[in-house]
């Protein structure tokens, strides 16, 4: 994923991170729209703890400080929160990658199945928050939150 920043002065690497949950979606996609958002307490706090390395060491396996609220799940179970490289610039954005198995040998990945991916940016000195309400609107409200629906196949 990109993470962007839009302010005047880059926002340093290791004071920015981003956490990528998923969910599976309701067959119904016109319910879709007030699906709840998740829980984000103790969300900021475990992504200000993470080393300023995501990518080095062994896979954590978890965030310590969250656990995803019931229904979300993290889409990289092995490193669930990473780090850009390098600082994120006003039209310098920066990629994140996650690995996210959407293969047809993982159970949650029933033919058809519909998934959503929610992106969520936090930086120390702007933590991530999303706004109560259906996730629709939550992420529409938010400059920390970037969501994606997927038909798995």
């Amino acid at each position: 994923m990109l993470v962007h920043h839009r302010g005047l002065a880059p926002a340093a690497g290791p004071d920015t991170a981003v956490v990528l949950l998923r969910r599976p979606l309701p067959a119904d996609p016109t319910t879709w729209a007030a699906t709840p958002a998740p829980d984000l307490t103790g969300l900021a706090a475990a992504l200000d703890a993470l080393p300023a390395d995501t990518g080095a060491g062994a896979a954590p396996g978890a965030l310590p400080g969250y656990v995803p609220t019931a229904g979300w799940t993290f889409a990289d179970a092995a490193r669930p929160a990473r780090r850009p490289a390098t600082a994120v610039a006003a039209g310098a954005p920066v990629a994140v990658a996650f690995d996210v198995d959407l293969g047809a040998t993982n159970p949650a990945n029933a033919s058809g199945a519909d998934v959503l991916l929610l992106a969520l940016v936090h930086r120390r000195d702007e933590p991530v928050t999303l706004p109560s309400g259906g996730l629709r609107d939550a992420v529409l409200a938010s400059s920390h939150a970037s969501a994606r629906s997927l038909r798995l196949v």
